[in-house]
């Protein structure tokens, strides 16, 4: 039975806000609760979508689409050729698909047919009774017919600091909407969108802390080890890159063009660090460091070999990139990679006002300096006498007691057998 004083839906659900706006660790545990609150009052939702902007350079815009319908193992997820991932998820009442999706999503057709674009621009609900309808311009409103649905309602979550997210609902009431509903349900998503906040918070911060301090790092700052000094040992390899001759490069090439060519370097070099259980800790204009740490389930040779399978991938990349570069009389991108095995302090250094989480140590000295030897050897890749014997099989000795400004002791210098 649909509760219709206004008065009365509005104390229930303070009710229900006070008691479980902030018991969900999910966002879709949060809408799917929040819809059958509304659907235990009478209003018969039967679909809701939720989306809005992402913080991310890849990643343009999320959504949560929620049917009362179940959705079987073999269901095929629904895609988009922007889309980076979906995923459904099942409820006792229905489901709801999780969606992410790059750069492009809102040029595409399906979103610039949706009532959507209008509720942005505005900023303003969007009411249409389809039941007092015979058609309407958007397609979505004449597929929820079809599917029985009798009312359309979408309004904007208006967020802090200027970022925005949405929600639309549509219902299979046999009445309809009334104006009182609509009035109320205008005020309860004003309110939904306060709980909805500290998802799209705790997501953006989230986020942006993995893409700026890494995939490992930026969870510990969020757990909050903050604090200055606050630094462990581990045993790591040590990975120290950077592009050859990059000041003669910048120097005659116009910035823009600079700036690609090192935002497409970076983009695999990091992917690969990444793919195999690295840690870009810091880039540094034509250079990088980044860390394979060990922990209990990875000892020191397993991240030995997956750190010369990253740079091996990045070779490979790198020499394809540089055959197109030649037949486009660009010039060709060489860089010098050093790894080595050792222990570094990790953690935060700095000063009260700005914090660095990154590692230092001898050993982290020791592989910048190797770094630096790669064009004297005339390699692209040059190894430490320690990470040597991780990978003994597959080296050669490039030089003996190589001694090193600012270390006391001469190091032995290698390289892949087979470069």
């Amino acid at each position: 039975m649909f509760i219709y004083m206004s008065n009365q839906l509005k104390v229930l659900f303070f009710d229900w806000m006070s008691e479980n706006g902030a018991k969900y660790d999910k966002p879709e545990d949060y809408i799917y609760y929040f819809i059958q609150f509304l659907n235990s009052n009478g209003l018969q939702i039967n679909r809701v979508s939720l989306g809005g902007a992402a913080l991310h350079p890849e990643i343009e815009a999320f959504g949560f689409t929620f049917t009362d319908e179940i959705i079987g193992e073999s269901t095929v997820p629904f895609t988009d050729p922007l889309m980076v991932s979906s995923i459904y998820v099942n409820y006792p009442k229905g489901n709801i698909l999780k969606m992410r999706f790059r750069a492009g999503i809102r040029m595409g057709e399906g979103f610039k047919n949706s009532p959507i674009p209008v509720l942005w621009e505005k900023k303003e609900p969007i009411h249409i009774p389809i039941y007092k309808t015979e058609s309407n311009e958007y397609p979505i409103i004449e597929d929820l017919r079809k599917k029985g649905a009798t009312e359309y309602y979408a309004q904007p979550l208006l967020l802090n600091q200027g970022v925005m997210s949405y929600i639309s609902l549509s219902s299979n009431l046999t009445s309809g909407f009334n104006e009182e509903t609509v009035a109320t349900l205008k005020q309860i998503l004003e309110i939904f969108a306060m709980g909805w906040l500290r998802f799209r918070q705790n997501e953006m911060i989230s986020s942006l802390l993995s893409l700026y301090l890494g995939p490992m790092t930026g969870p510990q700052v969020l757990a909050g080890k903050i604090r200055r000094g606050d630094v462990e040992t581990k045993e790591a390899v040590i990975w120290f890159s950077d592009i050859r001759d990059y000041t003669s490069i910048s120097s005659n090439y116009p910035t823009e063009e600079v700036i690609q060519w090192l935002n497409d370097y970076y983009q695999e070099q990091i992917s690969n660090i990444h793919k195999f259980g690295g840690e870009v800790l810091k880039i540094m204009g034509d250079g990088m460091l980044a860390i394979f740490p060990t922990d209990e389930s990875r000892n020191i040779k397993t991240m030995a070999r997956r750190a010369v399978i990253a740079y091996l991938q990045s070779k490979e990349f790198l020499k394809n990139q540089n055959l197109i570069r030649k037949k486009e009389s660009k010039p060709i991108l060489a860089h010098g990679i050093a790894l080595h095995h050792g222990k570094v302090q990790y953690g935060n250094i700095g000063s009260q006002d700005r914090l660095d989480f990154t590692i230092i140590g001898s050993d982290v000295n020791l592989t910048s300096r190797i770094s630096s030897h790669c064009g004297k050897y005339e390699r692209d890749l040059l190894l430490s006498a320690s990470f040597a014997k991780l990978v003994k099989n597959h080296t050669i000795l490039i030089e003996e007691n190589v001694n090193f400004k600012g270390l006391t002791k001469p190091e032995n210098i290698y390289s892949l057998s087979s470069r």
